[in-house]
């Protein structure tokens, strides 16, 4: 679109009345996705465990891209003929251990896994860290990791952690953390009993038995690491049918500029963290800002809120997975103090029932 063109857009839309607000974004876009989930307890609030006799957990069952996680589909494996006790390093990681078949996942398969003494598993060696380091921020930056019960236990007096194989068909590993101890801590009779089920059809069960902290911090989830992106934490003990589903992180789609709307200036408006599908961005002008927004949900576009009105706009060609577009401000001083609202508008048919993201919002005040 060339620069008169864009110029008559711009000032049709600043035709209202000055509000008070500077140039800049404003609420958020929508569907943003993370591939990692995880629980957190303080130390003493671990809230999954089951009458005696029982158990509690999740299961997480494949769905191409991520996981589905629901609650606790199987029962506890029971110790087999072939099981075996798991030697650790000085570190408290094992060395890599068979699971006698192959494990596919989103970002990966292994077909060996290191067991770690403090309640996590590894689908690949993991890297070390500096001691300390919070185990949220281990799990997201480590190894693709299954963690059931991370937390701090006692290598040297942890009760016993062993290793297990479906003896008839070969469809399951078990690996099972036994009447483990915390670590530097007077509480000798308070154990945790769990446990991790990885199957050869690329489910896994995450099983509870009794679990207790009183002294550290515990977590649970999953993380394909390698920097994974940071995610809020997931209250297992309230999941429904499919209450978590993990996707490859990526970020909401984002509209910014660094430009000021001087009078006469150009400003390039980018927008940004598009999938790959996006090719073309609708970036709609507007007289009227909405903040918080109208909720869309009921179109099927999940949790995105309208940001502005749309009373015109210009589409763009994604290049290098951004937007550009480029709007010049006309030489008007009737319009310092006018405001224009934006928002960018993506296509992508896999995105939601609507086939519609959205971005945050973003307005622009003129000045001299």
């Amino acid at each position: 679109m060339g620069y008169r063109t864009a110029a008559a857009v711009i000032a049709l839309s600043m035709t209202v009345h000055a509000q008070g607000a500077m140039s800049g974004g404003y609420g958020q876009g929508c569907e943003a996705r993370r591939a990692s989930f995880y629980e957190h307890w303080v130390p003493g609030a671990f809230d999954m465990n089951a009458p005696t006799g029982c158990t509690l957990g999740y299961t997480m069952v494949q769905h191409g891209t991520g996981w589905i996680v629901s609650p606790l589909q199987s029962p506890w494996c029971q110790q087999t003929t072939n099981s075996a006790p798991i030697v650790f390093g000085q570190d408290g990681m094992s060395a890599a251990l068979p699971i006698g078949f192959t494990f596919a996942f989103a970002s990966g398969e292994s077909s060996s896994i290191w067991v770690n003494k403090d309640g996590y598993a590894c689908f690949e060696a993991s890297p070390q860290f500096a001691p300390g380091l919070p185990p949220a921020m281990r799990l997201l930056e480590g190894a693709p990791t299954i963690a059931p019960f991370w937390s701090a236990f006692d290598l040297q007096n942890c009760g016993s952690i062993r290793i297990d194989h479906d003896p008839v068909a070969n469809a399951w590993t078990s690996i099972t953390w036994n009447q483990m101890r915390e670590s530097n801590t007077s509480y000798t009779n308070v154990t945790s009993t769990f446990q991790t089920v990885i199957y050869a059809d690329g489910t896994i069960d995450v099983i509870f038995a009794t679990c207790n902290t009183n002294t550290h911090a515990a977590l649970s989830g999953w993380s394909p690491g390698h920097s994974a992106m940071q995610t809020g934490t997931t209250d297992l003990s309230n999941l429904g049918p499919t209450t978590v589903l993990t996707f490859p992180d990526r970020n909401s789609m984002s509209l910014e500029s660094s430009d000021a709307a001087r009078l006469g200036a150009t400003v390039i408006l980018e927008t940004s963290n598009m999938p790959d599908a996006v090719q073309f961005v609708f970036t709609a002008i507007g007289m009227t800002k909405y903040d918080p927004g109208i909720d869309l949900s009921a179109l099927g576009v999940t949790d995105c809120n309208q940001l502005a009105s749309y009373e015109t706009g210009m589409m763009s060609m994604v290049r290098t997975n951004a937007a550009m577009l480029t709007l010049v401000v006309p030489f008007d001083v009737t319009l310092v103090g006018a405001s224009a609202y934006m928002q960018s508008v993506g296509f992508d048919c896999n995105a939601n029932a609507a086939g519609i993201l959205l971005s945050n919002g973003f307005e622009f005040q003129v000045s001299y």
